[in-house]
């Protein structure tokens, strides 16, 4: 073998290693994914819009996906509806 082959040999075999994910990392992924879907659900149902006027707002807190915050895009219509004023 020669000297080239034998330093790339080294150099190849340094790539593209697999990286190993904790399985409980993704049970939490999981488990605070659904939990957001939920969420929005529950509100869409409450308030009677379509649930893509629910945002969910996620943040990462010391390796865990927590949720932030729960905005919610009213129209017009939809505003004064839920505030008793539709006409």
């Amino acid at each position: 073998m020669c000297l080239r082959m034998k330093s790339k040999e080294l150099e190849m075999s340094s790539l593209a290693k697999p990286k190993i994910v904790d399985v409980n990392y993704d049970l939490n992924v999981n488990s605070t994914e659904t939990l957001a879907q939920r969420i929005r659900a529950g509100i869409a149902s409450n308030f009677k819009v379509p649930h893509e006027a629910i945002d969910v707002v996620m943040q990462d807190v010391a390796g865990n996906l927590e949720i932030s915050s729960v905005v919610v895009f009213l129209s017009a219509a939809d505003a004064s509806r839920i505030a008793g004023l539709a006409k």
